[in-house]
């Protein structure tokens, strides 16, 4: 086991770090970690890229490495921990600083999600009253399990960013202690299936490449999709960003020119991300 570890994520007010720690690679192997929300489909963008090369497994020359989060892949890549990161974040001054290297692949529409079968459609003033814990049930009367990130992750940014008035309530929501805080994208749309009448922001892409069990709840009468994401319709975006560091491998920068490709384009946007340059 490799001495240097790598943050996940901060539980809620960031007073406890959950690490993991990122074990020797397999010889040969190009690995590839990060952001949760993306990995499902860096899985089937290697599987693709694997085919079109004729490269089958076993033996398969990618390893996706479970969610380190953004910062926690950014920082393995630096390190050369990891061949390729993907953050749901551009590169911070430091990390440039450090040799770290991004590429946009495109944007996923941010949702909320919910294991109630029927949502209604929702306004933005019913989502600040549901993190103001002043509605606290659905129109057919099932208790809204609302799930909460931690603070310092990102995914909160995006909700605050575009939902003016959200940021105080979901400072209230942090006060009740009844409520859960899931500290990766893995975690949290888990424990959203679990729960009856549950309640969480979520990026499309990653809702579409996993299991099923959670319905997008539409906002202000919009079922959100990459094609309102194009058009402007609707504006919550989570953004992909591939990380490579200093010196990449051959094998990284063969898999980036794929990622420029229709191909991959096409896969992109079968998984709800729209594609930088398609």
């Amino acid at each position: 086991m490799l001495k240097r570890r790598y943050v996940l994520a901060l539980a809620a007010g960031g007073a406890v770090a959950l690490r993991v720690g990122i074990g020797p690679a397999a010889a040969g192997r190009t690995r590839i970690g990060g952001t949760g929300a993306a990995l499902g489909l860096m899985k089937r963008l290697c599987d693709v890229f694997c085919d079109a090369n004729e490269v089958r497994a076993p033996g398969t020359p990618f390893e996706i490495v479970p969610a380190t989060g953004s910062a926690g892949g950014i920082a393995a890549v630096i390190d050369g921990v990891l061949d390729l990161g993907v953050s749901g974040r551009p590169l911070s001054a430091q990390e440039a600083a450090r040799g770290a290297r991004e590429m946009f692949m495109g944007a996923t529409p941010f949702v909320f999600a919910t294991s109630h079968p029927n949502p209604e459609s929702l306004t933005r003033a019913d989502v600040i009253a549901i993190y103001a814990g002043t509605r606290r049930i659905w129109a057919d009367g099932t208790p809204i399990k609302l799930i909460l990130r931690p603070r310092s992750d990102g995914d909160p940014l995006i909700l605050i960013r575009h939902i003016e008035g959200l940021e105080p309530a979901m400072e209230a929501a942090r006060r009740r202690a009844e409520l859960p805080v899931m500290a990766t994208d893995q975690r949290n749309t888990q424990l959203a299936r679990q729960l009856p009448g549950s309640f969480v922001g979520a990026a499309l892409a990653q809702l579409l490449v996993e299991e099923g069990g959670l319905q997008i709840v539409p906002l202000d009468g919009l079922v959100p999709g990459i094609d309102h994401l194009a058009s402007g319709a609707y504006v919550m975006a989570k953004p992909f960003y591939c990380i490579t560091g200093p010196r990449p491998s051959s094998a990284a920068v063969d898999f980036l020119a794929f990622l420029r490709s229709d191909e991959a384009g096409r896969i992109m946007r079968s998984t709800g991300v729209l594609p930088a340059a398609h």
